[in-house]
């Protein structure tokens, strides 16, 4: 059996909870990576044990043979309704693909599985045509959704058809814990989306396209890439088939073994590309719109976005892919190609859920980053962070030298007029290089020379050798704070 962590067990009270105050559509929040699966298989056990019946519902194989897998461990008899697969119609528990449910059902010798459980998981597809047929047909079943980002495609509660939302525990909590790792943001460049279009609250898929998959873009992937992942196992989600394809053949002429798939790549191949990826004979997947949910695997660790979105749980879904632990993996990377990072924050900020169909994450999400530090690109890194320092590599950003603020798919680069600090800047930051590298004073001055092309002169404030340096660069800031307005 599964040793259930607290914030599980808790989730599960709740919904027990839920459902005797007469709520019987009950949605449960968790982020990617904190076990979803887990919860809603207990569930289904549990009221298996009762002798009632269940379903799970999906919209990805994957994401049934990873459900049946964890039935499997709980010890949970249960039938698989997908194609290919021969269903054990005498069990308790179904686990059901969404499409091929709705196929079989039109046929005169379907025998519709018993549903006084139904599990829809990815609910925030849930108000899809076909879901909600199939939640018609089980008129007096339980419905619990599962979920990381309780939103529609255009940021719009769910409340529409769910009644109650449990949140069980934040990304920030998890990553506390030690159940999610970290990711570390570099964004080595800006797309330009102006003139860009949107449908359904996202930016239109073939204008977005277009401005993403050229020759330069795709090259400036691959370039960074080579500089900041470390080689490490990776997942790139493009913004169409055509450009994923293209990465992925940029990514094989500079030597590195990269596959594509999308949603026509046939089962057999997706399978062996995944495993291949999987055990180390690929360094790289590209794809559009296939792995962003619903796929789980633990050894890559590495997320290049190059897919432009103004959904927040689109951005939510993709980021969360990289983020579970694994063995020898101490933090995650992700390279934004996209912006989306500056669009929509790290993935520890998640939060701000609401049932409300009138209210829109994003804007609930706007309104709260305006309160937070705006993010900055390191000007020598491209690290991505809050603050004034950078955490990479030890950079001062006194000048804001890509503080970017994003309108209506427009980015634009905020420049401030600082030239009075440019020397005194840049001696902190030799200061602040020299001390990342346990060297002494003298060789900031080194630097410092090579950079400017003359020593550090006496008009510049040095820092006495007891004065620790963290606390001598936040001095500064704060003295010099108001001559960079």
């Amino acid at each position: 059996m599964i040793e259930l962590r607290d914030y599980q067990i808790d989730a599960i009270n709740q919904v027990r909870r839920a459902y005797s105050q007469g709520h019987r559509r009950i949605l449960l929040v968790a982020p990617t990576g904190s076990g979803k699966t887990i919860i809603g298989t207990n569930v289904l056990n549990s009221a298996a044990s009762k002798s009632k019946s269940g379903i799970w519902v999906a919209p990805r194989r994957e994401i049934v043979k990873q459900t049946s897998e964890k039935l499997h461990y709980i010890g949970c008899d249960h039938g698989i309704l997908m194609a290919g697969h021969d269903r054990l119609v005498s069990t308790k528990v179904q686990v059901a693909s969404i499409q091929t449910y709705h196929r079989r059902k039109k046929s005169k010798n379907f025998i519709p599985p018993g549903g006084n459980v139904i599990v829809f998981d990815e609910a925030h597809l849930s108000l899809a045509r076909t879901w909600q047929e199939m939640a018609g047909d089980y008129p007096g079943a339980v419905l619990l959704g599962l979920t990381a980002t309780p939103c529609r495609g255009d940021g719009a509660g769910l409340g529409s058809f769910w009644q109650t939302m449990i949140e069980v525990t934040t990304v920030e909590q998890l990553m506390i814990n030690g159940w999610l790792v970290r990711a570390k943001f570099f964004a080595p460049q800006m797309p330009d989306l102006e003139g860009v279009h949107t449908r359904a609250g996202d930016y239109v898929k073939e204008e977005v396209g277009e401005r993403m998959d050229k020759a330069h873009l795709v090259g400036d992937i691959v370039d960074n890439w080579i500089k900041h992942s470390e080689q490490r196992p990776t997942v790139v989600f493009a913004s169409t088939v055509a450009h994923s394809m293209h990465i992925a053949e940029a990514f094989n002429a500079a030597g590195y073994r990269f596959l594509h798939l999308d949603g026509k790549t046939p089962k057999e191949d997706r399978d062996r590309i995944l495993g291949a990826l999987d055990a180390g004979d690929l360094q790289g997947v590209c794809n559009c719109q296939v792995l962003h949910e619903g796929w789980d695997q633990p050894r890559v660790s590495c997320m290049v976005d190059a897919q432009p979105t103004k959904s927040y749980g689109r951005h939510l879904q993709k980021v969360g892919r990289v983020l579970r632990p694994d063995e020898g993996k101490n933090d995650a990377l992700v390279i934004d190609h996209a912006g989306n990072v500056y669009r929509h924050g790290f993935p520890e900020e998640a939060g701000g859920w609401t049932l409300d169909d009138s209210v829109k994450i994003q804007n609930v999400r706007k309104e709260k980053r305006k309160d937070e530090h705006q993010l900055q690109t390191c000007r020598h890194c491209s690290a991505l962070f809050e603050g004034h320092i950078c955490p990479e590599c030890g950079t001062v950003m006194t000048k804001k030298a890509r503080n970017v603020n994003i309108e209506e798919g427009r980015l634009i680069e905020v420049k401030k007029k600082a030239r009075k600090l440019d020397k005194q800047a840049t001696w902190l930051e030799c200061l602040f290089q020299a001390s990342y590298k346990n060297l002494k004073v003298g060789a900031a001055a080194h630097m410092y020379r090579k950079k400017i092309g003359s020593w550090p002169g006496h008009n510049l404030k040095r820092v006495p050798r007891s004065t620790e340096w963290q606390l001598f660069a936040k001095d500064f800031i704060e003295k010099t704070r108001g001559l960079q307005k």
